[in-house]
């Protein structure tokens, strides 16, 4: 069991990592959260967003999947387990003034005390607008 108090990360598993920004706290395994995740339950959006990492800064696409709080992204839409999921607690989002060099109209996540921030693009400003409801 993990207990989970912010944000998770890519890694090996997809509960390796996590980082501490928010008092809520859960205890979940990565088998119930797989589980969950791929659960036709609740879904409140899906689709593919591009998605820039931490170390590697180049835009991936990922396919996300968005329940209640928790937004999962896999590296493809057929895949059984998540790479990571994102808890949309203590968070501002903001829109990017200009086009990535991608060519994507973007987010930023930013969560309340982690000075790393997500940025999730779309080729599509209406869809990333979307996204951000």
């Amino acid at each position: 069991t993990w207990e989970v108090v912010g944000v998770m990360a890519e890694s090996g598993s997809f509960l390796s990592r996590f980082a501490s920004v928010s008092s809520a706290k859960m205890h979940i395994n990565d088998r119930q959260l797989a589980h969950f995740a791929r659960s036709t339950q609740r879904v409140d959006k899906q689709g593919y967003l591009y998605k820039k990492g931490f170390v590697n800064t180049a835009f991936k696409r990922r396919w996300f999947v968005l329940k209640g709080n928790l937004l999962f992204y896999f590296k493809d839409e057929a895949d059984k387990e998540p790479i990571g999921v994102l808890i949309l607690e203590k968070i501002c989002v903001n829109t990017c003034n200009r086009l990535s060099d991608d060519d994507l109209y973007c987010i930023n996540l930013q969560f309340d005390g982690d000075p790393r921030a997500y940025e999730l693009g779309s080729q599509s400003e209406d869809e990333i607008m979307e996204w951000m409801q």
